[in-house]
């Protein structure tokens, strides 16, 4: 892939999604252009293109001459550090809240495990809002005050540092893969320490009383298969998080996971239910036994869930492959 290709699409990274396409369309007809007239009826070497690059500008401010920064609380002198600034603080903040409700949940015995899951996503919000609140207005004091940009990266820079452009279907959603990545941790920590805390409700005496769900012998089974998985997968979208991008290898990675998923639903299948009455039965037996045909149908009914998971996971992969193929070609 050529320089221009590898400058528009630095260029179109920072542009608003709703010009975009039309914008870069533009811009490498404009480069393309421009080049013809550079070097005539020759043909173009690196060095021309890297020349014609510099001297129509760093791709950050093109890019701000088309996003109209004087309409922006935030505008292009210290935006990039800001939201560079953003991405950690609300990283730190979702972490430390879900961080916070796992230390609650342990050490408050008598806590209802379901309703802290409920709470945590408007502490999640509130935490959320207060940060990019906080944020916001430092660097929009910093941008009112400051004449100077403040770039987070060196002034001197060359076009043949720029990253592979990236197409539509490799690019990464950032908010969706950090949403993924955070619940996946949560998962770690509710099955691993926790449990027993994951609740079956019933009324007893006008009052909700809540015992574990959980078929410990099942979970004890199926759990080291979700380490892996969710571990695994972890590691893999901080990696493509990291990199910004689906490569080759990401992709494979993906659809190996997938693979091993099918493997973890087959098991459950022969497996034994996850969810029984076992610690009902020792406080209400009366209650167990009216709600085991019950539970005996949501068992087979959760079997029949895990089939069609199979089936729509093994025409995913078949997806990703089709597309991995049509890459290479």
């Amino acid at each position: 892939m050529n320089l221009i290709d590898k400058y528009v699409s630095e260029v179109g990274r920072r542009l608003w999604k709703r010009n975009r396409k039309d914008i870069e369309k533009e811009l490498k007809s404009t480069l393309e252009d421009m080049l013809e007239e550079k070097v005539g009826k020759e043909k173009a070497t690196e060095e021309d293109i890297v020349e014609l690059l510099k001297e129509y500008g760093r791709p950050k401010d093109v890019a701000s001459s088309y996003n109209t920064p004087d309409k922006f609380l935030i505008g292009p002198k210290v935006f990039d550090l800001y939201i560079l600034v953003l991405k950690i603080v609300l990283i730190v903040e979702i972490i430390l809240t879900l961080f916070g409700s796992a230390i609650s949940i342990g050490f408050n015995e008598g806590s209802n495990l379901f309703i802290e899951l409920l709470l945590i996503v408007p502490k999640i919000l509130s935490s959320a809002v207060g940060a990019f609140g906080g944020v916001t207005i430092i660097f929009a004091l910093i941008e009112h005050f400051t004449e100077e940009e403040i770039d987070i990266k060196d002034e001197d820079w060359d076009p043949k540092d720029l990253p592979e452009a990236v197409e539509d279907y490799n690019k990464v959603n950032i908010l969706g893969l950090i949403g993924k990545i955070l619940i996946v941790i949560f998962a770690l920590a509710v099955f691993n320490l926790y449990p027993d805390k994951i609740p079956v409700f019933y009324q007893s005496g006008g009052d909700w009383v809540f015992v574990s769900a959980l078929n410990m012998e099942a979970l004890n089974r199926f759990l080291p298969y979700w380490n892996i998985l969710w571990i695994a997968l972890v590691i893999l979208n901080f990696i493509v998080l990291i990199q910004r991008r689906w490569d080759i290898k990401t992709k494979l990675g993906d659809i190996l996971l997938s693979l091993f998923s099918i493997v973890i639903l087959a098991v459950m299948i022969k497996g034994p239910n996850l969810i029984n009455l076992e610690s009902l039965e020792s406080i209400n037996p009366e209650l167990a036994e009216k709600l085991n045909p019950v539970f005996s149908i949501l068992g087979n009914m959760g079997k029949v869930f895990f089939g069609i998971l199979i089936v729509v996971i093994f025409f995913d992969i078949i997806k990703k492959c089709y597309k991995i193929i049509g890459d290479r070609v």
